[in-house]
């Protein structure tokens, strides 16, 4: 896994509670159930940094869609 950090969250007791119970009843450790948790929330909620290069290249591609646009408009087919 690699270098890890510690860290701590607050959590309502009653979730609290759950992950216990859950934790218990699959024989895993807590901090297993959290950070497989975490991971699957991290995968589907890509950073900013990943939104930012989609807005960036679906940019870029628009602005290639309307230079080939251009292109088209300009080129001779008369001979087709």
């Amino acid at each position: 896994m690699g270098a890890s950090i510690t860290t701590s969250i607050r959590m309502p007791a009653s979730l609290k509670k759950e992950l216990d119970w859950l934790a218990n009843q699959e024989h895993k450790k807590k901090n297993q159930i959290i950070l497989s948790a975490l991971r699957e929330y991290v995968k589907n909620h890509p950073s900013k940094d990943l939104k930012d290069e989609v807005i960036n290249q679906c940019t870029r591609a628009n602005e290639q869609d309307s230079i080939d646009s251009d292109w088209d408009e300009l080129a001779d087919d008369s001979w087709s």
